[in-house]
């Protein structure tokens, strides 16, 4: 297994995105990292914790590797883990949408009132964030780094805010 995390996929550096502010992305994938490992430490209640923290697990992983060592995103192991971690949440997430929407149906006026809501969310911030580890990535994304940047730095304190009033 140890032959594969060398394994890159070019000689190029990681997306442009990485190069012009490495600071911004790297603090952006550190508070993310931290997000996700409160998510997956709260997920210890749950019916079925042994899915919701794997699915808050593997995203806190690559993020505190990226925070660490930002190179890490142009080997083929982190992009494989990354594109199929992606395509499951996607998958999940589809799944979750047709059981909120049976509920939204009945009467429901909010969706984050039952468990599948309050999934369904967490899933579109993992699905958010998967996206923008693998744009950043792509060499179209070039002309657009300015917006990811600021996008990464706000799409990382989302989470804590919307928390904060959601304990309120």
């Amino acid at each position: 297994m140890s032959e594969w995390s060398s394994v890159r996929v070019s000689d190029e550096e990681p997306g442009d995105l990485v190069k012009s502010c490495p600071w911004s992305w790297r603090v952006a994938n550190m508070l993310m990292a931290v997000f996700f490992a409160l998510a997956a430490y709260v997920q210890i209640n749950d019916p079925d914790p042994a899915i919701w923290i794997t699915v808050y697990a593997i995203p806190c992983l690559l993020s505190s590797v990226v925070a660490i060592h930002f190179q890490v995103q142009g080997y083929f192991l982190w992009r494989a883990l990354t594109v199929s971690h992606l395509c499951a949440c996607i998958c999940g997430a589809l799944y979750l949408s047709t059981r909120v929407s049976v509920h939204v149906r009945n009467g429901m006026v909010h969706p984050l009132e039952h468990e599948e809501g309050r999934e369904l969310s967490g899933l579109l911030f993992v699905i958010m964030w998967m996206a923008l580890l693998k744009l950043v990535n792509l060499k179209s994304a070039k002309t657009i780094q300015k917006y990811l940047c600021m996008g990464a730095v706000t799409l990382s304190l989302t989470p804590f805010l919307m928390w904060g009033f959601y304990i309120k």
